[in-house]
């Protein structure tokens, strides 16, 4: 079937209404200094191309609507194109940017160049392109399309080992059409990684990339550009395809790309060749033809690009293909004011780049009323699932959100330990058990124990990146930041340790995690005035009371903001932890001791905990008075409780971590721990408003109502009233 004019511009009418001309201010094909930039373009990636994908397989309101008083050829192409046959299926990809195993031994120089690069999956490109050539040869498209970009950095082994993989492409009758990219030919950057060295690799020229990808258009070209490597394949009889070698890469290479006069002089033949014979012919290049970036024009348009878009638009060409851009697009050259749409100029479609997440490439078809669609699809993940069964469970076991499985029960707590110390062994026992947790300290690891944990891995460091420890140095912000940042990517648990005065620092990020709902776990030790020696600036007073105001703030979902937690004792603690762990939709605060604590008593129901406030082992029945605390000051309560009863005085004592899980609770349960009637007296090492919800207008709070001293712990304890005298003279005075 020969195309005629009408043809060719019918071509587009499905398309037409939905083709995208919006800036998007994005970077090509050079490396980024700073990991964020990758992180920020793939993302970009991803919501424009499967916002692309949506809106190209789907009929616009502009489509419906359009003028009936006049019934074109066009619009009856349209109307009846649902039930169509398609006759042409071109899949095409861009900027797979593979490198050989062969030239890397996945040591800290390779990791650093992949941590520090711009966001490509070098480190299982292998694996990924396999995936797309299986799906390549399962949906055996009419022909496959590589614009540019072939290689990493134009390294002689990986074409010739991206060759091999589509000799197998072409085996099962499927033609592969390949032209360069800016990084594929006389590229100096060509490298190999061995251990801590970055050495030069072996690069291509241009007859050594003609010669190893000779069965991939240029062999079988009906005409080749001598002054490039463009060539033009004749698909079929109805679709001819124009591969614009758009590079320069001699006397050396560059990122932006050119086409030369002679060049220019080359394609003007194909193009009257194909207005002759009535065929479609399809231009495509690396490089783009549009303006697609605002920032990057010089690097990413073709050079006087103005040029190449009158010569395509004289013979009428509406399609133009390319890559580079590292983000899909989809833009129509306005020849005027006021005419977009009136499918009076060319189109481009800029590919989405295949090493960058989530791996995608195009299908583009055309059926015999000429009907165009354009899809983006995604490389088959299920088809790596199940060749490789046992990372794909632990893969979707990460990101599923689900709690890790714990043995917590084997943990074992040293009685009398200060609650601190039984945080680091509970974080031994996460770091052989839970492979997804990364933990970071602010230059404290040995002061807040999460040493515990680093001692069972090691530290990040550059170029390294196989331990779970992140030292952050002196830069709690900074921290809380970007363990929330690996939280929100997804397949990790993050925690941060500091003391617990400086979490001042880290209030704006703990509240941003808790408006976002992310489990991240803050560690905060040295919880009270009990620092002594180093002094008020260090020892935190009002900071529970601010932390816990977070308890008492409900998210979107009408969930308390975030949990927090301060343990009793050793015991206490595990419980704490897992809480905390299991706790997989806020934020999670936990606060320790410096000093040791003993133990609660023998009997006490740790997985009481759970409920937020529990009454300890030991409580009398009918209790004259309720004494109630969290942390180490519960302790103290215990050990006044013996002088109280002496006096024959009835006691319960109530653990108190977390009162955002307390108020949770039944009504029944609650009056039952803390009857609104009863007298209860309070003790706190912070504001005694910490403590005033759950004591309530019946009781009395002992807190800290001023800044701490300089002293040893147990001095400002009796100095302050934190003694079991105390508890005793109070509660008596009470009563």
């Amino acid at each position: 079937m020969k195309k005629d004019f009408d043809g060719r511009r019918q071509t587009l009418s499905a398309i037409l209404p939905v083709l995208a001309a919006a800036v998007v201010l994005i970077g090509c094909g050079h490396q980024k200094s700073d990991p964020a930039d990758a992180t920020a373009i793939s993302q970009e990636s991803q919501t424009e191309s499967e916002t692309q994908q949506e809106a190209v397989s789907t009929e616009t309101e502009e489509d419906k609507t359009a003028d009936s008083s006049t019934e074109t050829e066009e619009e009856q192409t349209t109307d009846s194109s649902t039930d169509a046959e398609w006759i042409e299926n071109i899949m095409l990809a861009t900027d797979i940017h593979y490198f050989s195993d062969s030239l890397t031994d996945g040591g800290p120089r390779f990791q650093e160049m992949v941590e520090y690069g711009d966001g490509k999956v070098v480190t299982y490109i292998d694996q990924i392109t396999d995936a797309f050539l299986d799906e390549v040869v399962k949906q055996h498209p009419d022909a496959l399309v590589l614009s540019g970009d072939l290689t990493l950095n134009g390294e002689k082994a990986s074409h010739k080992d991206l060759a091999e993989k589509l000799h197998r492409v072409e085996n099962h009758g499927i033609p592969v059409l390949v032209i360069p990219g800016n990084h594929d030919i006389n590229n100096h950057q060509a490298a190999r990684y061995k251990g801590e060295e970055r050495l030069p690799a072996e690069y291509t020229t241009p007859a050594e990339f003609r010669q190893i990808y000779r069965a991939f258009g240029y062999d079988e070209a009906a005409s080749e550009d001598p002054n490039s490597l463009s060539y033009l394949y004749e698909l079929d009889e109805n679709t001819w395809l124009l591969m614009i070698d758009s590079c320069q890469y001699s006397p050396v290479n560059k990122v932006g790309g050119a086409v030369s006069e002679a060049t220019y002089e080359w394609v003007e033949q194909p193009l009257e060749a194909a207005w002759d014979a009535g065929v479609e012919i399809i231009p495509v290049a690396h490089h783009n033809l549009l303006d697609e970036s605002e920032i990057y024009v010089d690097e990413c348009t073709i050079e006087h690009s103005e040029q190449f878009i009158d010569l395509l638009e004289t013979w009428n060409v509406p399609l133009f293909l390319s890559g580079h851009l590292h983000v899909q697009r989809i833009r129509e050259h306005v020849t005027g004011p006021g005419l977009e749409g009136t499918q009076d100029g060319i189109h481009e479609i800029v590919l989405s780049p295949y090493s960058f997440p989530n791996n995608q490439y195009g299908m583009l078809s055309w059926d015999l009323q000429d009907n165009m669609t354009f899809e983006t699809r995604k490389a088959d993940v299920a088809a790596w699932a199940k060749a490789n069964p046992e990372l794909a469970a632990k893969l979707e076991l990460f990101f599923s959100g689900k709690a890790p499985k714990v043995d917590w029960a084997a943990i074992e707590q040293k009685a009398g330990s200060a609650t601190r110390a039984a945080s680091a062994t509970v974080l031994g026992a996460l770091a052989t058990q839970v492979e997804n947790m990364i933990v970071a300290s602010a230059d404290l690891s040995n002061s807040d124990k999460t040493d515990g944990f680093l001692k069972k891995t090691h530290s990040f460091k550059k170029g390294d990146f196989s331990g779970a420890f992140f030292q952050a140095g002196v830069s709690e912000l900074s921290m809380a930041c970007i363990c929330i940042g690996m939280s929100l990517h997804g397949g990790v648990i993050a925690a941060c340790g500091t003391f617990f005065v400086f979490s001042d620092y880290m209030k704006p990020a703990v509240r941003m995690a808790a408006l976002m709902e992310q489990p991240v776990k803050f560690i905060w030790t040295h919880d009270a005035f009990r620092v002594g020696e180093d002094g008020p600036t260090h020892e935190p007073v009002e900071q529970e009371a601010q932390i816990r105001l977070m308890e008492k703030l409900k998210n979107h979902k009408g969930h308390n903001s975030m949990l927090v937690l301060r343990p009793a004792d050793a015991e206490e603690t595990t419980i704490a932890w897992k809480l905390a762990m299991e706790n997989m939709s806020t934020p999670t605060g936990l606060i320790f001791s410096r000093q040791n604590i003993a133990n609660l008593p023998a009997g006490t129901d740790y997985e009481q905990a759970a409920k937020g406030a529990y009454i300890v082992a030991g409580s009398d029945e009918n209790p004259d008075v309720i004494l109630v605390a969290s942390g180490s000051e519960v302790a103290t309560l215990v050990a006044g409780t013996e002088l109280l009863r002496k006096d024959g005085v009835k006691v319960r004592i109530v653990s108190a971590p977390s009162e955002g899980l307390f108020r949770n609770q039944p009504k029944e349960y609650q009056e039952a721990i803390l009857p609104a009637d009863a007298k209860i007296f309070g003790m706190t090492a912070g504001l005694p408003v910490t403590l005033q919800g759950l004591v309530g207008c019946h009781g009395k709070v002992w807190g800290l109502e001023s800044f701490g001293f300089s002293a040893p712990y147990k001095v400002l304890d009796e100095k302050l009233g934190f003694t079991a005298e105390n508890v005793y003279n109070q509660v008596k005075a009470m009563l």
